[in-house]
């Protein structure tokens, strides 16, 4: 029982260490609009889980699954942000 629990939280932890997956562009372009408007999605204030989570070391990446789950919420979020004032005035909002 214990070789086959040792054995496992190896194999975990060779999974998470080669098989993440990386930031998408959607995200950085999320993030980097969001930073440079100063607000969220929503028009609050930005939460800090917001990098925890989509950034480069989020836990977005965790598995090409998960990435492809964020990788939507951040084109839905970034698309979100477009109603807000001064959205088109910023160069961080547009790129592509």
């Amino acid at each position: 029982m214990k070789l086959r629990l040792l054995l496992t939280a190896a194999l975990v932890s060779a999974a998470l260490a080669c098989g993440g997956a990386s930031q998408t562009t959607a995200c950085k372009n999320f993030l980097a609009c969001e930073a440079a408007l100063g607000v969220s999605a929503d028009g609050g204030t930005i939460a800090s889980t917001d990098n925890a989570t989509y950034g480069p070391n989020g836990t977005c990446w965790i598995s090409s699954a998960v990435a492809s789950g964020c990788d939507s919420t951040c084109k839905t979020q970034l698309n979100d942000l477009k109603s807000l004032p001064g959205f088109s005035a910023i160069p961080a909002c547009n790129a592509k």
